[in-house]
């Protein structure tokens, strides 16, 4: 199976392809490598999440703390002034490290957040950034 793909997103990494006619690059999905990427979990959260989150935000640290510990999460935090949500930077091969621990995050069961999203985010300066960008740019 071929996949037609950004290859901005996969520079740099093992993948084996080729260039049509038209400039479409394709890719063979067998051939490309587990290059991490980062994702972006974003949560709306309740009017009065600051107050609700109290009694279960032992219990949220610490569920954050285990996917550190694993790797996954980079950063988190919520917003301030007002602090109407939060993001969350995960680093995995597919977003679905950031959709699992929002399945099963305290905040998120017990109903604090009312809404969240994963984005994939193509990070290209800084220290961590997982594609590098050319020196000449």
């Amino acid at each position: 199976m071929a996949l037609a793909l950004n290859w901005g997103q996969y520079q740099g990494t093992k993948a084996q392809g080729s260039i049509s006619h038209n400039s479409q690059i394709t890719i063979h999905e067998s051939s490309i490598s587990n290059h991490p990427m980062h994702y972006l979990l974003f949560y709306d959260v309740v009017d009065d999440y600051v107050t609700r989150r109290v009694p279960l935000r032992a219990a949220h640290i610490g569920y954050a703390r285990e996917s550190m510990a694993r790797g996954e999460l980079v950063l988190g935090g919520a917003y301030n002034n007002p602090p109407d949500g939060a993001v969350l930077l995960f680093k995995g091969t597919s977003p679905e490290v950031a959709e699992r621990f929002a399945e099963k995050d305290p905040y998120v069961i017990n109903g604090l957040v009312k809404k969240w999203r994963v984005r994939e985010w193509t990070t290209v300066l800084g220290r961590d950034a997982e594609v590098q960008l050319p020196d000449k740019l």
